[in-house]
């Protein structure tokens, strides 16, 4: 899908610029951003960039719910976990 390509163009070249995020972009990411835009692809990188630049002044990356606090807070059932798609 050629919007797909486009949000994916648009980040990399952007991210050159200011890194946001260093990893590579799955078409799948790239899918799910525009389909909260619906399809609007400078409002897609817009939401993808303020995701990532908010979860990285969060530190809300490298999450291991194995290791103490989080086990035990997800124990308690009170917590869901999401299956990653990347």
């Amino acid at each position: 899908m050629q919007a797909i390509k486009q949000f994916i163009d648009l980040l990399n070249s952007s991210t050159q610029q200011h890194p946001v995020n260093k990893k590579q972009i799955s078409s799948a990411t790239a899918l799910q951003y525009l389909c909260a835009r619906k399809f609007d692809i400078s409002k897609a990188v817009a939401l993808y960039e303020a995701n990532h630049s908010t979860r990285q002044r969060e530190g809300l990356y490298g999450f291991n719910p194995f290791v103490e606090p989080l086990h035990t807070e997800l124990e308690t059932g009170k917590f869901t976990i999401l299956v990653s798609t990347n």
